[in-house]
């Protein structure tokens, strides 16, 4: 029964993905932002220091472009989706 419930959620997981990253155009950047950062501690740890400098540069570059990417969503969706936003609304 276990089996058929994973089976059933990784079926639909493509379209969840694809929904959250319509809602979240900024979360593919974080991620590879978070794998980089990984992968350059990584690097870090068995001693390859350029390669790590090199992955943590990527890594702030996703970050940056990510966090451009969800500024520039807030400001032209105009704050309107934010949780602040819903609940300001369902007081009125």
């Amino acid at each position: 029964v276990r089996a058929v419930r994973v089976a059933g959620a990784l079926k639909n997981l493509p379209a969840k993905t694809l929904d959250f990253a319509a809602e979240n155009p900024h979360a593919p950047f974080i991620m590879v932002f978070i794998v980089l950062l990984v992968l350059a501690a990584y690097f870090l740890a068995v001693g390859d220091e350029e390669s790590a400098d090199r992955m943590a540069e990527y890594a702030y570059y996703s970050l940056v472009a990510g966090v451009a990417v969800a500024l520039a969503v807030e400001v032209f969706r105009g704050g309107r989706g934010s949780r602040s936003s819903k609940e300001e609304g369902s007081n009125d």
